[in-house]
């Protein structure tokens, strides 16, 4: 059913009692502008919206596996060979990262900026830093539900 609000205010209490059955639509000037719900339906969307809320820990995870996919493998073969040669000198206390890490920064403009560190041969960074991230947004815009993405040429 619908009310106009100034029908609603008036039967505030008929409002609240068949909201329990099904939701009221209030409407101003005829267009809609607030519903009113049961408590047990407001808390089920409550749920679906954390459920399905974009998160940040969705958008690194993908970041990562799509990072792991491209260089991962090739990355853990240049850090064991690093890791051999670093062996052969007085340092000691250098840890390198054997899988691709992703991290976030927020740039003074409110742009979130993702920040993918790699291991590649410099003679290859370009065209794996195309692909890297040409599979990244691939994935991030697959999930638009769980990582929301902005649309346009500013990404």
């Amino acid at each position: 059913m619908s009310w106009n609000v100034g029908r609603a205010k008036q039967h505030l209490s008929e409002v609240i009692r068949l909201a329990e059955k099904s939701p009221q639509l209030i409407l101003n000037r005829a267009k809609p502008v607030a519903a009113v719900v049961s408590a047990a339906d407001y808390e089920r969307l409550v749920a679906q919206e954390r459920e399905h809320r974009p998160s940040l820990e969705e958008a690194i995870r993908q970041l990562r596996e799509a990072a792991e996919e491209e260089v991962g493998e090739a990355m853990r073969e240049r850090i064991r060979a690093y890791r051999e040669l670093l062996a052969q000198t007085p340092v000691d206390q250098l840890e390198v990262r054997e899988h691709p890490s992703v991290a976030f920064r927020v740039s003074e403009n409110t742009w979130v900026e993702a920040i993918c560190r790699y291991l590649v041969e410099p003679k290859n960074s370009g065209p794996v830093k195309t692909r890297l991230v040409k599979k990244m947004l691939e994935r991030l815009n697959a999930q638009p539900d769980k990582v929301m993405f902005p649309k346009g040429d500013a990404r």
